[in-house]
């Protein structure tokens, strides 16, 4: 079970990060399912918790500060867009 789906509005255009953002992506969702295999119930709420807050930190750096990144460079001639 994966707590984040990587979706195409995910890709900033720039290889080396969406490559980096996915990696990562799998990282947290195996992270996720080992901890849920692992956990008494009452345990897992604190480890909800944790993973909802590193799945909003990553979907929010991804979308709202990432993703500016493809723009910008195509607008300064496209360089390092993959």
């Amino acid at each position: 079970m994966a707590i984040i789906s990587w979706k195409d509005c995910y890709e900033t255009r720039i290889q080396v990060f969406d490559r980096q953002h996915q990696a990562l992506v799998e990282q947290v969702n195996l992270l996720y399912s080992a901890i849920r295999k692992k956990l008494a119930a009452s345990e897992e709420v604190a480890a909800s918790e944790v993973m909802g807050f590193l799945r909003g930190w990553l979907l929010g750096h991804i979308v709202d500060w990432d993703l500016q990144y493809g723009p910008y460079l195509e607008s300064r001639g496209g360089r390092f867009i993959a």
